[in-house]
């Protein structure tokens, strides 16, 4: 019995970890944001081996980098429900 509270209470540490990493690329997200509207260029050529994006392949990916992060969200929920209904049992 001791084993299964142990596990659980790591289940619940790792859960919380995983939250809280979602909540930081949430932020850098939403700090990405505002430099987004300040692209002002095209894409160009390769520099030194690197492609400068145009502000429109910025904000495309920008774009599917939050549904993805909010169906990650949704999914974590789901699974939070599923771990609370089970009393947190792995």
């Amino acid at each position: 019995m001791v084993q299964v509270q142990a596990a659980n209470r790591h289940a619940i540490r790792k859960y919380e970890e995983f939250c809280k990493a979602l909540d930081m690329v949430r932020q850098a997200l939403d700090e990405a944001q505002p430099l987004i509207k300040t692209i002002n260029g095209k894409a160009t050529g390769r520099m030194d081996g690197w492609k400068i994006p145009s502000r429109q392949q910025v904000e495309k990916t920008y774009g599917k980098a939050r549904t993805e992060l909010d169906a990650l969200n949704q999914a974590a929920k789901k699974y939070e429900k599923e771990l609370i209904s089970r009393g947190w049992r792995v």
